[in-house]
């Protein structure tokens, strides 16, 4: 036996899919140690679907707006039980089963993007309570801008005697934030 022939013992490429389905991306896999062709429904959630390919963001945002509380750390099953009849009544059973036993990163997408909601949501809250609440008792005014985790930039104001106590108060209310520039308000 040649090494050509052996190769082409491992390869099974139909012409075509099944009727209903269509060649995914990627358009082959392996199966019990041969390449085929990577056949999935035609109508998947990803395409040709009013859901779009970020359905797992659009229904994070879902889930968030209708209970902004579910434990999103470990294996977050509070999130993935919540959040399939949702999918179950946007999709169907076979439709959100697909997605929860055999999509390897819808899962994982879904949690990360309902956890990315609560940092937002926990962030915006301290922005208005933590500085501004205790800013009342000072006489200056600092407008600090800052690089946020989040990526870009963010203006804060922060009342104090000082420059030096105005950075004090942010890096201790915001940590993770880096100072770029700080000027005393007029």
């Amino acid at each position: 036996m040649r090494l050509h022939d052996f190769f082409e013992a491992k390869v099974r490429l139909d012409p075509k899919c099944w009727t209903g389905y269509k060649i995914g991306n990627p358009k082959t896999k392996m199966k019990g140690g041969v390449r085929v062709n990577n056949c999935v429904p035609a109508e998947s959630v990803g395409e040709g679907r009013e859901f779009g390919s970020y359905y797992y963001e659009q229904l994070a945002q879902q889930l968030f707006d209708q209970d902004p509380g579910l434990d999103a750390s470990g294996r977050a099953e509070s999130v993935l039980n919540a959040a399939y009849p949702m999918v179950k009544d946007q999709l169907g059973d076979k439709q959100a089963r697909m997605l929860f036993n055999y999509d390897e990163d819808f899962p994982g997408d879904l949690v990360t993007a309902y956890a990315h909601l609560q940092k937002q949501d926990a962030t915006n809250e301290s922005d208005m309570s933590g500085i501004m609440h205790a800013a009342k008792n000072y006489n200056k005014s600092f407008i600090i801008t800052a690089d946020v985790a989040e990526g870009g930039r963010k203006k804060y104001r922060v009342r104090a005697q000082s420059e030096r106590v105005a950075r004090e108060k942010f890096a201790k209310h915001y940590s993770m934030a880096k100072i770029v520039d700080i000027k005393e308000e007029e």
